[in-house]
């Protein structure tokens, strides 16, 4: 059985390692390592979704790639500065994503933003609000503005 060799780089030295944690791929076989650069992190940004925590993601993972040179000479046995300096693009692109996809999910540290204010109208006043636990707003009355939410989702709806 030939050997299994993947060239990789800086960039997708930490993508590789992930792949080959699951498995390493037999001679002649499709790298999946290629596909995981793209996918992994946005998976992870969809899952996540906090244009806020991205944010912190993303200069933690811009900070280790812009040091890098320096940070590569300072050797040390710290297990787990290894493994986040191992996959500093890795994080820098979940950053990314995680923020891409916190925006459009209108989420910023748990909390819905309001940038572009909200295309519905609560017309319920605050007795009627109170009395029943279930009220429906219906586009098709004066609830809605018909204008459609810019960007991202409506803040009435967190």
């Amino acid at each position: 059985m030939p050997p299994t060799f993947n060239q990789t780089n800086r960039f997708t030295q930490g993508f590789q390692n992930l792949i080959d944690s699951y498995g390493i791929a037999t001679y002649r076989e499709l790298n999946p390592g290629l596909y995981t650069i793209v996918t992994f992190p946005f998976l992870f940004g969809i899952m996540f979704g906090d244009a806020g925590h991205g944010i912190i993601l993303t200069l933690f993972g811009a900070f280790m790639v812009i040091w890098e040179q320096k940070l590569m000479k300072k050797k040390t046995t710290n297990e787990i500065w290894n493994i986040f300096f191992g996959g500093r693009y890795i994080i820098l692109l979940m950053g990314l994503f995680s923020i891409y996809t916190g925006l459009i999910y209108n989420d910023f540290f748990s909390k819905s933003i309001s940038v572009f204010g909200s295309a519905w109208k609560n017309n319920y006043n605050l007795s009627t609000i109170m009395e029943n636990r279930d009220l429906i707003l219906d586009p098709a009355t004066s609830d809605y503005d018909q204008i459609p939410y810019p960007f991202g989702l409506d803040p009435v709806w967190q």
